[in-house]
């Protein structure tokens, strides 16, 4: 995972409307992967390292001079997809590859290079505040054969800023890039309830890759009312956009508005789909790639804090727990002279209803299903299973062990604490 980061901008050399400029800075995301700088290209939806193979640093300004290499010995380590007959281009039979879904670093097809060099001007034809240091009169390497030509491959001449075949015999550079499996697409959570004013998280999404093996790789950006930001796998700064993986959870917070007032922010996943070398090789230098989104929608609505329930402890008259709307579990150990948010809260992102057992049991549930707290609230976990439907309004504890509850998939019951649920509804309307 790789965080954004705020790059001090330099005089933009690939246009300077952002509309209209495919290269201007403004359509990349810096970031850092396992120590080296990385760029997430949002026109394209690929991660690329900022630095060609041989530098380091936040400049590439670092390791000497860059690495340079002949096309099938940078292929026998970073060929993005092995094909039938690459043997022919100098790549061992034995390679077996496919760097396009399991996203690790890889040689970037022909077309790809293209997409960095378009609206760009001076030497070498690359945004120079993205891609700094990048030798003068550069030439990169490809991930594409030449289809007709087993001697050639393509290479990417940013002197000129036009793609070519040549020999592959050729001693030349290298920039990688990471993606070419998207993401499945987001799910927008459901609402969330506020105190006016208040910064809350409205929920969190947990990104994964279409094939559901390997890896995605991309960008996230978060707008909308209510100042929306979101934080990486709940560590590290907040932030309003970010290099994302496959694997990490991205979780929303925002501000909510004047009472009954509603926000929305929108989350805008982007990753790309890559097309890589047919069998053979036959369509070598004509591989594509075309970005890849999908968003989801985070929603508060801002209301006046409202009690919706109170439960006593059976065993305990004076202790009280209070849901409050908006706010969360609330407990009183006077019989409500004083009160005091517990200090955690269940994982719900609209929680209803709260109920208690005589064994002192505290169940919460919610739009996320039921949750439990063994030791008064200070810490909580969400039931094994939950009733079908999951969006519960109503819970009701008949013994210690049995539990009822009430919600978007009917009636049931739980006579094991909350770890298996029986359908009731029999009679019930639908």
């Amino acid at each position: 995972m790789a965080l954004g980061m705020t790059p001090a901008w330099a005089d933009e050399n690939c246009g300077d409307d952002p509309a209209s400029a495919v290269n201007h800075t403004d359509h990349y995301i810096l970031g850092e992967i396992g120590g080296d700088a990385v760029a997430m290209h949002w026109h394209s939806g690929l991660v690329w390292k900022r630095c060609v193979e041989g530098r380091s640093g936040a400049g590439c300004e670092s390791g000497g001079q860059a690495t340079t290499g002949l096309w099938h010995g940078w292929a026998a380590n970073h060929l993005p997809l092995s094909f039938s007959g690459q043997d022919a281009w100098g790549v061992s039979a034995d390679t077996n590859v496919n760097r396009l879904a399991s996203g690790d670093w890889r040689m970037a097809y022909v077309k790809e290079l293209e997409v960095l060099a378009t609206g760009c001007g001076g030497i070498p034809m690359i945004n120079h505040t993205v891609f700094p240091n990048t030798p003068y009169s550069y030439h990169a390497w490809s991930g594409s054969p030449n289809a007709g030509n087993t001697s050639q491959a393509w290479l990417m001449y940013y002197g000129m800023g036009n793609a070519l075949s040549n020999s592959r015999l050729l001693d030349l550079h290298i920039r990688l890039a990471r993606g070419g499996q998207p993401f499945s697409p987001l799910a927008s959570p459901v609402a969330r309830q506020a105190r006016a004013g208040s910064r809350i998280v409205v929920g969190s999404v947990t990104l994964t890759p279409a094939s559901g093996n390997g890896a995605a790789w991309g960008g996230a950006r978060i707008q909308g009312d209510g100042n929306p930001e979101f934080q990486i796998n709940g560590d590290g700064p907040w932030l309003t956009e970010a290099v994302v993986t496959s694997g990490d959870t991205l979780t929303v917070r925002m501000i909510a508005g004047s009472s009954g007032d509603v926000r929305t922010a929108t989350l805008t996943l982007r990753g790309a789909q890559t097309t890589g070398t047919s069998d053979g090789g036959g369509n070598g230098g004509n591989e594509f790639t075309v970005p890849y989104q999908s968003q989801a929608v985070f929603t508060t609505q801002a209301i006046h804090p409202v009690v919706k329930r109170i439960v006593i402890d059976p065993n305990a008259p004076s202790t009280l727990h209070a849901l409050v709307s908006g706010e969360g579990v609330f407990a009183s150990l006077d019989g409500g002279a004083n009160w005091s948010a517990c200090a955690a809260q269940p994982a719900d992102s609209d929680p209803r209803t709260l109920a208690v057992t005589a064994n002192q049991r505290l169940y919460a549930a919610g739009a996320d299903g039921v949750h439990v707290s063994d030791d008064d609230c200070a810490t909580w976990t969400t039931c094994p299973t939950q009733p079908s439907g999951l969006d519960i309004h109503e819970l009701l504890a008949a013994t210690n062990s049995r539990l009822y509850a009430g919600g978007a998939g009917g009636a049931h019951y739980s006579d094991d604490g909350c770890a298996t649920w029986t359908a009731i509804n029999t009679g019930l309307p639908d």
